[in-house]
């Protein structure tokens, strides 16, 4: 009995070093890139200020103003557009201090990074032009791009939630190599478990972030995956498996143009659209194309702030026609919560804070996970020169 005792203690350490080395090795090979996805996912929790910060002039607008008609906005844009260029979008404001976003015709040009187009920021108030942005990425599309598929088509995406797992994974083991082999919890939570600050630091932050860390990368590689893992979802429903095309990162055939004479104006298109629905303020509205010669208008309903009515109208007839959303499958009601709880958005502001902070982690336990490695070495060469032959030094775990 007492053989079988020290067996099974035996197989236990042989697997928790096990772990440890896994654990070590994960930290050491993906550093880079989990830091990469860490920082620019907190740059993305609070995307306006990321942006104000980046792109100050953006935001030098009036916070409070009375809506213009279209055409202003329009005239206002075509005045910093490069000659020739026509308007295909506008956006408003969403809240107090954001400009108008108006998105110029884009280029038949094939390159890296979003359709190569211009985009125009206006003041609300008097539609002059504040900033432009050429046809180059900008620092938000880098940020979207590292964190959604680190800038790499094709096998970037998959590999993004690949290490998501891999997090998710990390964060799990590290709570069981945090506990003490001697099964004393409250002697686990007290800061001097190490010989110096980095191994403690790494213990005690990982083990009060384990938890939440491993939700917010299981959240990520959930989006990245949404087919696989609602699938689960879908069946114990009763529903057909989900079909998400998911946000695609890769570069298509440029849009088609705007048309150059439409039927109807810009603010006839949305009065139509206003009549047909509940009234409003203007969300969104882009232009006909030759191709498909819809106007496509998003108004605010009265209700609330987060809810709009989407109308397409027709610019030969006049017809309005307003756009119902299909009933959302319990797959994609998982998936539309797992964003949300992702970037912050369910569970209150800590939440949200903690998801900002959990950014930071990555470059955290690397760098002091990677000096508690390189400390060990050095201790175990150490006592090596000055013992030949003794046993490796163990982890500092208590």
């Amino acid at each position: 009995m007492k053989k079988s005792a020290n067996q099974r203690k035996n197989g236990l350490q042989q697997l928790r070093q096990f772990w440890v080395v896994t654990h070590r090795w994960l930290g050491i090979i993906l550093f880079l890139p989990l830091v990469l996805l860490g920082l620019t996912g907190s740059a993305l929790v609070w995307p306006e200020a990321t942006e104000q910060f980046f792109h100050a002039k953006r935001y030098e607008v009036a916070k409070e103003y009375d809506e213009r008609p279209v055409t202003g906005y329009i005239e206002g844009a075509l005045s910093a557009l490069p000659e020739g260029d026509q308007v295909s979008a506008i956006r408003m404001p969403e809240y107090a201090g954001q400009g108008v976003l108006v998105g110029g015709k884009p280029y038949a040009v094939k390159r890296v990074g979003p359709p190569a187009r211009y985009r125009v920021w206006l003041d609300p108030s008097t539609a002059e032009p504040v900033a432009r942005w050429n046809l180059a990425p900008d620092t938000m599309w880098y940020m979207h791009a590292l964190h959604g598929h680190l800038a790499t088509p094709g096998i970037g995406r998959p590999l993004v939630g690949v290490l998501g797992f891999v997090l998710t994974f990390s964060a799990l083991t590290g709570v069981w190599l945090w506990w003490p082999r001697n099964g004393a919890f409250l002697i686990g939570l007290r800061w001097r478990r190490g010989p110096d600050t980095n191994t403690n630091l790494h213990y005690l932050a990982g083990f009060w972030s384990a938890i939440p860390l491993a939700i917010v990368a299981f959240t990520g590689a959930w989006i990245v995956f949404p087919n696989s893992l609602g699938a689960p979802i879908s069946f114990l429903a009763g529903e057909a498996a989900p079909d998400h095309a998911g946000r695609s990162h890769e570069e298509g055939p440029p849009p088609a143009p705007p048309m150059a004479n439409p039927s109807l104006s810009a603010d006839a298109a949305i009065a139509i659209a206003r009549d047909a629905g509940d009234g409003g303020r203007l969300a969104f509205i882009s232009m006909p194309t030759d191709i498909r010669p819809i106007w496509s208008v998003h108004l605010r309903c009265p209700t609330g702030p987060d809810c709009l009515q989407r109308f397409a109208v027709n610019d030969e007839t006049g017809a309005a026609q307003l756009l119902h959303e299909a009933k959302p499958s319990a797959a994609d009601l998982a998936a539309e919560e797992m964003e949300r709880i992702h970037l912050g958005g369910s569970w209150g502001f800590l939440w949200k804070l903690f998801v900002f902070v959990s950014g930071f982690l990555p470059a955290l336990f690397g760098v002091t996970g990677i000096v508690m490695w390189l400390g060990r070495t050095t201790r175990k060469r150490k006592l090596q020169s000055n013992h030949p032959g003794a046993p490796d030094p163990a982890p500092q775990t208590s």
